[in-house]
């Protein structure tokens, strides 16, 4: 169950009260974790949770669910539990390389543990159930802005690690934008969706774009989506918003049965600029585009089902405001509440790393 209570969200989850290794439910495990912390955890070591917990919001990596990525509450008390202190852990992190295997009780080897929860770059074996990742929710782009984030820290401690008052350089966002390729999508859903299950379709949908995108010739550098109060925005940064109007398209060997069918349909269509020609074996003709920008094409794409996107929000991505060119984005996006949201994307660096930056600029100075 989950509501709101003045503006904070609560969630209610039931369980049963089984023995360890006995689960009925996802959520059984939590009394059991519960104790586990609660023994292991001194008054001191308790203090180093707090540490690492505001570390990792300070550098934005805490937290699991699907938007973040991160690090959750229970995995970070594991990972004070097994490494005896805030500082011991982030000088082990800084040599991490992954895939990281951590087993507090020594339950399963490494390759066992590696066979078990493939493809997960961090793996915490959690100590009330074997068979369980702690840090399954950990992408491998969160665990190493931890990696990242723990060396530049103890090269340059400060407190902006804890409190997240990094300060970004203040650029504008015509100066961040200017000359480069953007394209945008924006669109609104007014009905309430759990956050992990939007998000999910978000990246998934945004992923199907991206690889759409690239079948058709552009080179996607970036992309980034933000929510806020139901609006949505992705935003792309791609080699070109514009098409060439001309392209090779590349037919069958002369020697396949549709040989001649390619070169009767090519010499007759309309769209054909020079060709066919043989190329070694393969036939080629020259093409010309109807429709060459980016927006125009993703709408055409959507609309004949050529995008894999989530089904849910098919309608929603149909009906989007699709703008291309950084003027135009900047425009949409630059003064409401996507704004801060743009200029993170458009410098694309964590903020611990901007601080990092400042301090050695200082430092030279």
């Amino acid at each position: 169950v989950e509501g709101f209570i003045d503006n904070i969200t609560v969630n209610i989850v039931g369980c049963y009260e089984v023995p360890a290794g006995k689960w009925i439910s996802a959520v059984d495990r939590t009394p059991h974790h519960t104790r586990y912390v609660v023994s292991k955890l001194t008054p001191r070591l308790k203090r180093e949770v707090r540490l690492l917990k505001g570390f990792l919001t300070g550098t934005e990596t805490y937290g699991a669910e699907i938007r973040v990525g991160g690090f959750s509450g229970y995995l970070s008390e594991l990972l004070i539990i097994h490494s005896g202190g805030f500082l011991e852990l982030l000088k082990a992190a800084s040599g991490w390389r992954p895939p990281v295997v951590l087993d507090i009780e020594g339950r399963l080897a490494r390759r066992e543990a590696l066979a078990l929860f493939t493809n997960s770059p961090l793996i915490v074996v959690d100590p009330v159930d074997k068979n369980r990742n702690v840090a399954s929710a950990v992408t491998l782009t969160k665990l190493s802005e931890f990696i990242l984030a723990s060396k530049i820290f103890l090269e340059n401690p400060s407190i902006s690690f804890f409190t997240g008052g990094f300060m970004h350089k203040p650029h504008s966002l015509e100066s961040l934008a200017e000359d480069r390729e953007l394209f945008a999508v924006m669109f609104r859903i007014d009905e309430y969706v759990p956050p992990d299950v939007i998000w999910g379709e978000l990246r998934r949908s945004a992923a199907g774009i991206k690889k759409r995108l690239e079948l058709a010739g552009f080179n996607v550098y970036n992309y980034g989506i933000d929510e806020r109060d139901g609006s949505i925005v992705l935003v792309f940064e791609l080699d070109k918003i514009n098409l060439p109007s001309r392209f090779v398209h590349r037919g069958p060997p002369v020697w396949m049965r549709d040989a001649i069918r390619f070169v009767e349909k090519h010499l007759s269509s309309p769209d054909t600029v020079a060709g066919p020609w043989v190329e070694g074996e393969r036939l080629c003709v020259l093409k010309k585009r109807e429709v060459i920008s980016v927006d125009v094409l993703l709408k055409k794409w959507i609309s004949q089902g050529e995008v894999s996107i989530s089904k849910q929000l098919n309608e929603a991505f149909i009906s989007s405001k699709m703008v291309a060119g950084w003027r135009e984005v900047i425009n949409m996006l630059g003064s409401g509440i996507h704004a801060s949201f743009l200029a993170r994307f458009l410098s694309s660096r964590p903020a611990f790393m901007e601080e990092f930056g400042r301090k050695n600029r200082l430092d030279r100075d």
